[in-house]
């Protein structure tokens, strides 16, 4: 086991692996976002930060690249692999973590060539692709951060969408579940963007786990008062949690018709996929469609309301903490909100146990100024106390001080 030269306050030198995307607060995602915030964070604390991008079919930006804490860059896109490949890792131990990340071992080389070049005392691995990229024989200790379940994610697409053939598809989930921890259970400490899934990483693999959402960058208070004219959003762009929810999105707006006809917005970004599937809704409620939006000042208004309709306990995070910055009013589902324990029901957002009373719950503010002025001030206070660097800061400390206190015990 390699000594860790430094402990405990003092610089380390980290590789901070990434991605697919590019660290970027304006990124229209939460991955990107969260792997900006966390190499700001690393480098707050006084340590050298050395990002690689892995799939790096993405061009730098400016304003990544001009940060002058952070080393930076995009690493080649890996090769592409044939169909047999690609099936061969399901009957090979070693190789079946390419199931749960498709292509990311073959970074393995490149890796062990440039963790011995540079002399790095902690690698931090975003995301699970990240982490499946490190060679096992690679001897740093690894602080992984976890944005969601693979496996999980796997079995919200196997319950709402038609799955294509391929090899992450034929394996029951409970093997997933196992490749994917046997996964994280490398890693010294884990740092997770849900508290709902924090309890369960430290639960299933007793590695110390630490909650730490995304914040992304300082957003400023809204300025304009009140809407007396309140909107209906749905925020985000289509991945799996959105297009899963679709179907209770329909249901709550047919709900929400039966009592009024409020007005409707959808803003993020909509690929083919993401047209389609919202063509039928459009005709049907009218819903305006703004697209991304990098300046949501623009669109937004305190005490608009925010809908997250979402029957799992993780996927709308960063769009609570996002909406609440600007005055929005989040309203979900009681699951929906089981990732992020900030925001409670009546005092920070709306809740309901089913869509039928969501849909009345949301009329109900929607003809309430005073109601929905009180949560507005209420979720925007919440946001300016609880998502910031500063308040965890001494998360990513006390995970990183794990990570290198003990693996430094272990080499002694």
């Amino acid at each position: 086991m390699r000594y860790c030269r430094k402990i405990r306050g003092s610089d380390l030198k980290i590789l901070h692996i990434c991605s697919a995307h590019l660290p970027d607060f304006d990124a229209g995602r939460g991955g990107p976002v969260y792997y900006r915030q966390t190499a700001e964070a690393l480098a707050k604390l006084g340590h050298e930060v050395h990002v690689r991008v892995l799939n790096g079919k993405v061009s730098k930006r400016r304003t990544c690249a001009s940060d002058p804490w952070m080393s930076f860059e995009v690493l080649q896109p890996y090769t592409e692999r044939s169909r047999g490949d690609r099936w061969g890792a399901m009957l090979d131990g070693p190789r079946r973590a390419d199931i749960i990340a498709p292509g990311y071992l073959q970074y393995g080389p490149h890796l062990i060539q440039l963790v011995e070049q540079e002399d790095f005392d902690v690698v931090v691995c975003d995301w699970i692709g990240s982490l499946v990229a490190v060679p096992r024989n690679l001897a740093v200790p690894i602080l992984y951060i976890q944005h969601d379940f693979a496996h999980e994610i796997e079995r919200v697409k196997r319950n709402h969408q038609r799955r294509k053939l391929d090899p992450r598809s034929l394996l029951s989930l409970s093997r997933l579940q196992d490749i994917e921890l046997g996964q994280i259970q490398r890693a010294k400490s884990v740092i997770c963007a849900s508290n709902s899934e924090a309890a369960r990483v430290e639960e299933l693999t007793g590695i110390p786990t630490f909650y730490v959402p995304i914040y992304g960058g300082p957003i400023p208070a809204p300025k304009a008062p009140v809407s007396t004219s309140p909107r209906v959003f749905v925020f985000g762009f289509h991945n799996t949690a959105m297009s899963s929810s679709l179907t209770n999105v329909k249901e709550l707006f047919n709900a929400l018709k039966r009592w009024g006809q409020p007005s409707l917005h959808h803003v993020g970004t909509l690929n083919d996929k993401g047209l389609a599937a919202w063509k039928d809704v459009q005709d049907e409620h009218k819903i305006t469609f703004h697209g991304y939006v990098a300046d949501l000042t623009t669109v937004f208004r305190p005490g608009d309301i925010m809908i997250a309709p979402y029957s799992e306990g993780t996927g709308f995070r960063t769009k609570f903490v996002t909406a609440s910055a600007h005055g929005l009013i989040c309203a979900g589902l009681d699951r929906s909100f089981d990732c992020a324990p900030e925001f409670q029901d009546g005092e920070t957002c709306v809740t309901a146990p089913d869509l039928p009373r969501l849909a009345e719950r949301i009329f109900d503010l929607l003809r309430d100024r005073d109601e929905r002025q009180r949560l507005s001030t209420r979720a925007r206070a919440l946001y300016e106390q609880e998502f910031n660097i500063e308040r965890h800061l001494p998360s990513y400390r006390a995970a990183l001080d794990r990570t290198v206190v003990d693996t430094a015990a272990l080499a002694s």
